[in-house]
C-alpha cells in the first residue's frame, strides 16, 4: 500500500534535503559552485583512456527498478550487453536480526513474482482492513478475493531489495553492475544510426560509454531526465507522509491496516518481525513536524488514538442540531427516521462484516522520516533512444501503495519489448518499440494516477456531508458485493 520517495532527516526538518533522490534512484547532488548537477554511480575503468566502450543497454540508477531491469535482461536476453551505473558503494545485505526500517515498500504478488528467485525477508499479509474516521464504512480484501495468489501483498524493505539484487547481479555477471562514477554528459543521437554516448569520470580520468539503449532509472529528480530537458506535469496535494518503526504489544497480524482521515490515511503495515510494523502517516506538513517534534511515547499514544478506535456507527447528520431544532415537529420526526433508517442500511450491511482493531504501538523504534507528496509524470517517457523507468517517469500519491509496483510495470513492459526487438534482429533502440512502451505504460499509470486521485478527493471530505453518506454507503455496497470487491481486490494487488 505504501512506498517510499524523497527523505529528510528527523525532528524539525522541513524540506526534503537537496541532495536526495528517491529510494530506486542514483544520489543527485547539486554543485552550488559549478552550478551543474554531477550524478555519482560507478563504472570499472577502461583499459583504453578516451576510448569509448559499447554496450546494448545502459541503466543509469541501480535503486529497486534499474536492479530489477537488469537481473530481467540477464535472465531473459541473456545475449545483451547490460551496463548499471550506481551511484551509491555496495551494500551487504542487512540482518534479519536487526529492528526493520522505515524505509520499505508494499510488494504486490505480481511483483514479487518478478524478484524471484531472491530470498528476501518480507512482512506478508492476505488481508487488508480499510476504515474511515468519520463514518461507518468497513472495506476489507482478503487473499479470497484474487486469483493466483495466496496473499494480497508483502512489505519488503529497501535496503534488503537493493542488496539482495547486486548480490544476485554480480553472482550472474560481474561486468554488469558498477559503482561511484560521476558523469559529466550524455549526448543522444542526431541520426537514426548514431549512439548515445555517456562521458563520466572516474579517479580522475575521463571515459566515455556508447549505448544503443540508455535507460534512466534514477528516481523523481532524475539526472538523465533534466540533462536530455524531457519535461513533466506535476502538482502537489501539500500533504506530507511520517513513517517510522514502532514496537507492538502483541503479534502483528497478516493484516495491512490503514484508516482514512480527513487530512489523509494512516497505514499500519506488517513486517518480517510480528513485533514491529511500520507506520505511514500522510497528514499536513504542520501536523508531519508536530510528529516527528514527539517523544516515542507520545507518538505512540497519538497513533493508538486513531488506530484503536472502529468505524462509527453512523455517518455525520445531514442537518446542523441547531437547524433541526428550529423545524416542525413533524419534519423533525422524518428527519429522525431518515437517520435512523440510514443506521440501519449500514448496520445491515456491516452486519457479517468482521472488523478487527490492530495491535497497539508500545514504543516508536530509532528515527521519523518524512517525504513531501506529490504527483508527477513526464510527458514523454521516450526520446531517440532513451526510456525513462520508475520514478523518473512517473511518481504518485503512495495511499495505494502503487509506485514501485508500478515502476517494476514498466519493467516488465520495457523487458518485453527489448526480447522482441532483439529476437527479430532489431537495434534494441529502435523507435518502434519504444514508441509501443510509452503508449502502453502512460496509459496504465494515467488511469493508476487518475484512479489515487479521486481516492485523495473523496477521502478528503470534511464538510461535504452528503457525499461523506454516499462514500460510506458506496464502500459498504462494494465490501457486500463480491465481484465488484474482487476487481478493486485485484487493482489494488496489481493482478488485474
Amino acid at each position: 500500500m505504501y512506498e517510499w520517495n524523497s527523505w529528510s532527516g528527523t525532528k524539525g526538518d522541513e524540506n526534503d534535503d537537496e541532495s536526495s533522490s528517491s529510494a530506486s534512484s542514483v544520489w543527485c547532488f547539486t554543485d552550488k559552485r559549478k552550478k551543474r548537477w554531477i550524478l555519482s554511480a560507478s563504472l570499472r575503468s577502461l583499459s583504453t583512456v578516451g576510448e569509448a566502450e559499447h554496450c546494448d543497454v545502459c541503466i543509469v540508477g541501480g535503486g529497486v527498478v534499474g536492479s530489477t531491469l537488469a537481473k530481467l535482461l540477464s535472465q531473459e536476453a541473456p545475449a545483451l550487453s547490460v551496463r548499471l551505473l550506481e551511484g551509491r558503494s555496495s551494500v551487504s545485505i542487512p540482518s534479519t536480526s536487526n529492528v526493520p526500517s522505515a524505509r520499505s515498500y508494499a510488494l504486490s504478488p505480481k511483483s514479487l513474482n518478478m524478484l524471484k528467485p531472491l530470498d528476501l525477508p518480507r512482512g506478508i499479509y492476505n488481508r487488508m482492513q480499510v476504515w474511515e474516521s468519520n463514518g461507518p464504512a468497513i472495506l476489507t480484501f482478503t487473499s479470497e478475493d484474487v486469483e493466483h495468489s495466496d496473499i494480497l501483498g508483502a512489505v519488503v524493505e529497501d535496503e534488503a531489495l537493493v542488496s539482495h539484487l547486486w548480490k544476485y547481479l554480480e553472482q550472474q555477471d560481474d561486468s554488469i553492475l558498477h559503482h561511484n562514477v560521476i558523469i559529466n554528459s550524455i549526448e543522444t543521437p542526431q541520426k537514426n544510426d548514431s549512439l548515445v554516448k555517456v562521458v563520466y569520470n572516474q579517479n580522475d580520468k575521463q571515459h566515455s560509454l556508447q549505448c544503443n539503449l540508455l535507460v534512466a532509472a534514477d528516481g523523481v529528480n532524475s539526472f538523465v531526465r533534466r540533462t536530455l530537458g524531457m519535461s513533466v506535469a506535476s502538482m502537489g496535494y501539500d500533504r506530507r507522509a511520517a513513517t517510522c518503526v514502532v514496537e507492538l504489544d502483541s503479534a502483528m497480524p497478516p493484516t495491512a491496516f490503514q484508516r482514512f482521515l480527513p487530512s489523509g490515511p494512516l497505514a499500519l503495515l506488517p513486517s518480517y518481525d510480528s513485533r514491529y510494523a511500520t507506520i505511514v502517516w500522510s497528514t499536513t506538513p504542520h501536523h508531519a513536524k508536530q510528529l516527528q517534534n514527539m517523544s516515542p511515547e507520545e507518538l505512540s499514544r497519538e497513533i493508538n488514538n486513531v488506530l484503536q478506535h472502529g468505524p462509527q456507527r453512523a455517518a455525520p447528520s445531514l442537518l446542523s442540531e441547531e437547524f433541526k431544532q428550529s423545524l416542525p415537529q413533524f419534519l423533525q420526526n422524518i428527519n429522525y427516521g431518515s437517520e435512523r433508517f440510514m443506521e440501519s442500511v449500514h448496520a445491515g450491511l456491516v452486519l457479517n462484516q468482521t472488523f478487527s482493531l490492530p495491535p497497539k504501538v508500545s514504543n516508536v523504534i530509532g528515527r521519523v522520516f518524512s517525504f513531501d507528496l506529490q504527483c508527477m509524470q513526464a510527458r514523454r517517457y521516450v526520446q531517440s533512444r532513451v526510456a525513462l523507468i520508475g520514478d523518473a517517469a512517473h511518481a504518485i500519491h503512495p495511499l495505494a501503495g502503487q509506485g514501485l509496483n508500478l515502476g517494476l510495470g514498466d519493467v516488465q513492459n520495457l523487458v518485453r519489448q527489448l526480447v522482441e526487438s532483439h529476437t527479430s534482429g532489431m537495434d534494441v533502440g529502435n523507435a518502434m518499440h519504444l514508441q509501443r512502451y510509452q503508449s502502453e505504460r502512460q496509459k496504465e499509470v494515467s488511469v493508476s494516477m487518475a484512479g489515487i486521485h479521486a481516492l485523495h478527493s473523496v477521502f478528503s471530505l470534511e464538510r461535504a456531508v452528503p457525499l461523506i453518506h454516499a462514500r460510506s454507503l458506496g464502500m459498504n455496497l462494494i465490501n457486500n458485493v463480491a465481484p465488484v470487491r474482487s476487481k478493486l481486490a485485484a487493482i489494488a494487488t496489481g493482478s488485474s
